[in-house]
């Protein structure tokens, strides 16, 4: 007796059914990965646009930068400077402030830490301050 068959069986078809998942599983976590660490090199980028914003407002504006030099080594000479200022002074433009907070630039500032061991020496140092 000769059946002719069509199709395929309930094991073949769970088979394939496996199969995909289990690619689907990796290509979801490839993914996942991916965006992870691009946001990561996104938000390092970010700040070094803003520390070199930072550092051209203080190449700009000497008055500023001889409040950091370091005079006596008991002193960590700081000073911080607000995004509102390096935005209204074109050093940066608002879309650097849609990761953060608010997105209030007045509440943003970039400190500015002169950790020198030597007088008269420069070894500045950028935090980012969310008041």
């Amino acid at each position: 007796m000769n059946i002719n068959r069509k199709g395929f069986t309930l094991v073949e078809l769970l088979a394939v059914i496996l199969i995909l998942g289990v690619v689907l599983t990796i290509a979801i976590m490839a993914f996942y990965n991916v965006n992870r660490e691009t946001n990561e090199r996104r938000e390092e980028y970010q700040e070094e646009v803003i520390f070199d914003a930072a550092r051209l407002y203080l190449l700009e504006n000497p008055e500023r930068e001889a409040e950091l030099e370091l005079t006596d080594i008991t002193v960590v000479p700081t000073i911080q400077v607000s995004f509102d200022t390096l935005i209204t002074g074109g050093y940066l433009t608002r879309n650097v402030l849609r990761h953060y907070p608010d997105n209030n630039p007045g509440e943003l500032w970039v400190q500015i830490r002169n950790d020198a061991t030597n007088p008269g020496g420069m070894n500045l140092e950028f935090l980012i301050i969310i008041r």
